[in-house]
């Protein structure tokens, strides 16, 4: 522990230069000294470059290029084609970049609407609902200052449900009973989906998070037995537009 100004500094590192932790707050700040007995900056690639030899800033910038990882949080709204119809929903998406390009996580998503296809059920008032959930793999082919383009591929779970809205059944939730539309059928099957992202940063934010419009396609492959609908589990396309969150996570 360091006193320095008035303040406590709590020495965190000490080669090749003296990392100190400081709590503001709630907050903790980072914080350096060329070496215990000199004055201390805020740890930022500015200061770091004003303070360091540039021997020094080479081995920090390494360091950090290695060590830090960065996240993705992706919010979207999405049109998608299902079972000769196309529905209107949105989705969320996170990845963990272990390394520079390749990112890994879990992906959302859920469409639906009101229908006048009844798929050969006596039913009044059908509404199709299609969601899907999965882990996704991406590899960014092309990265920039304001551009990123990645292909990825999600292995994961879908279900196309077939409700009559004219008539209702209870199901519990955490918050008690509740009615919704009656299940008529579901279709389950096992998702194979290769899809493209494109995003362009629209607000810098030192990577703290920066925020990316993002443009995303999917083509959608099920497995598996159908209950209604195609004799086949069906292929489905989607296309998305939203809001990526992207920053490192410390």
């Amino acid at each position: 522990m360091r006193l320095y100004e008035g303040s406590y500094y709590r020495a965190d590192e000490l080669s090749p230069l003296v990392r100190y932790i400081h709590c503001v707050g709630k907050d903790w700040e980072r914080h350096f000294s060329m070496s215990p007995d000199e004055p201390i900056h805020a740890f930022t690639a500015k200061q770091l470059r004003l303070t360091a030899d540039s021997m020094t800033y080479a081995t920090i910038a390494q360091a950090a290029a290695t060590h830090r990882k960065e996240l993705s949080f992706d919010f979207y709204a999405l049109n998608a084609k299902v079972l000769g119809h196309e529905l209107w929903g949105g989705g969320l998406e996170f990845k963990f970049y272990p390394r520079l390009r390749w990112a890994t996580g879990l992906t959302l998503s859920g469409s639906g609407k009101a229908v006048s296809d009844t798929f050969g059920f006596s039913i009044k008032e059908p509404r199709l609902q299609y969601l899907e959930a999965g882990w996704i793999n991406q590899y960014d082919l092309w990265q920039n200052k304001y551009f990123r383009l990645g292909i990825n591929l999600t292995n994961g779970f879908a279900m196309a449900t077939l409700r009559d809205n004219s008539q209702t059944q209870k199901v519990r939730s955490r918050y008690g009973e509740r009615e919704v539309p009656k299940r008529i059928a579901t279709n389950y099957f096992y998702l194979l989906q290769p899809g493209l992202d494109l995003s362009y940063k629209v607000l810098s934010n030192r990577h703290n998070p920066d925020f990316f419009v993002n443009m995303k396609a999917r083509y959608s492959k099920g497995f598996g037995r159908v209950r209604f609908g195609e004799h086949s589990a069906p292929s489905t396309y989607w296309f998305g537009v939203g809001l990526s969150l992207i920053g490192f996570d410390r």
